[in-house]
C-alpha cells in the first residue's frame, strides 16, 4: 500500500514547480511515486457526465454535485495509492465570493487516508509578483494581505485535515530563487516515509 502526500498552496506559490522538481528526483531514484492532480480527476468525471465543458465550470456546479465528484475522485486516487506513493496536488481551500470552501471535505479525507500534508508557502509579496507576471493567474490577483490570510487559512485547514487523517503537517518554504531548497526539503520528508 502506497502513501498519499497532500501537496497544497495558494495559486502562484510555485507548487507545481516544486512538485516537478520532486518528481524528477524520485524518477532518478527509481521510487514508485505518481503525481496526481485532484482537479483533473474531478474534471474527467464531470466531462464524462457532460456537466461542464472546462475546469472553471466545476466551481459553478451545485455544492452537492461538487462533493459527489470529490468523493468519486478520491475513490479513484485511493486505488492508485494501492500500488504507488501519490503526490496529491490540490488546494486545502477554494476561495470563492461566498468565502473559503474546504478543498477536501471530511468524507474525502477519510477515503484518502493522508500520510503527510505539505503546505508550500512563500512571501506574499513574491506570490503577488508571480501572479502579475502570469496571464493564467489573472483571476487570482489579490493584495498581499489577502494572500497572507489565504496562507494562514490553509494552515488552519491542514491542521483540521490532520485531525481526521493522522497526517503530519509540514510547511515547505519556496522562497524566490530557492526552489531547489524546497524540493530538497520535501524529498527528505518523502524518503522518511509515513
Amino acid at each position: 500500500m502506497g502513501r498519499i502526500y497532500l501537496v497544497a498552496g495558494v495559486p502562484g506559490v510555485g507548487k507545481t514547480t516544486v512538485i516537478n522538481g520532486v518528481m524528477e528526483q524520485v524518477k532518478r531514484e527509481g521510487l514508485k511515486v505518481k503525481h496526481v492532480v485532484f482537479g483533473d480527476f474531478m474534471l474527467k468525471l464531470a466531462l464524462e457526465r457532460k456537466l461542464v465543458k472546462h475546469r472553471d465550470e466545476i466551481r459553478k456546479l451545485p455544492l452537492d454535485l461538487q462533493r459527489e465528484l470529490q468523493v468519486k475522485a478520491a475513490e479513484e486516487i485511493a486505488k492508485i495509492a494501492k500500488e504507488y506513493d501519490v503526490l496529491l496536488d490540490t488546494h486545502c481551500l477554494i476561495k470563492t465570493r461566498e468565502g473559503f470552501w474546504p478543498g477536501l471535505p471530511e468524507r474525502v479525507l477519510r477515503l484518502l487516508k493522508l500520510d503527510k500534508i505539505f503546505l508550500i508557502e512563500a512571501d506574499p509579496k513574491d506570490i503577488a509578483a508571480r501572479r502579475l507576471g502570469d496571464k493564467a493567474r489573472e483571476r487570482d490577483l489579490e493584495a498581499e494581505e489577502e494572500i497572507k490570510e489565504h496562507q494562514l487559512m490553509n494552515r488552519l485547514s491542514a491542521l483540521v485535515y490532520a485531525v481526521f487523517t493522522g497526517a503530519s503537517v509540514n510547511v515547505i518554504r519556496n522562497e524566490q530563487g530557492k526552489v531547489n531548497e524546497a524540493v530538497k526539503a520535501m524529498l527528505e520528508l518523502i524518503r522518511k516515509g509515513g
